[in-house]
């Protein structure tokens, strides 16, 4: 018997662990388009949040006040 591993086979194996790390690279950068992409949707999330407080505290007196007087304790 030849003690010689097979070329082909070796070079089947480097190529089979090629791709393994292809894939993980891959999963990767898929993971960063959708936190790049959740990034931006928070933005607009928590853009609407404020308008929408902004406004439920002008609509009530209370909420107003209360919020000057946490503005003044809070600095």
């Amino acid at each position: 018997m030849n003690d010689k591993p097979d070329p082909y086979q070796y070079a089947e194996a480097v190529h089979r662990m090629a791709a393994a790390v292809h894939r993980t690279a891959a999963a990767a950068h898929g993971f960063s388009g959708a936190a790049v992409r959740m990034g931006g949707a928070m933005r607009c999330f928590t853009e609407a949040l404020s308008v929408a407080e902004a406004a439920q505290i002008a609509r009530h007196p209370d909420l107003a006040e209360l919020n000057i007087q946490l503005d003044n304790y809070y600095g």
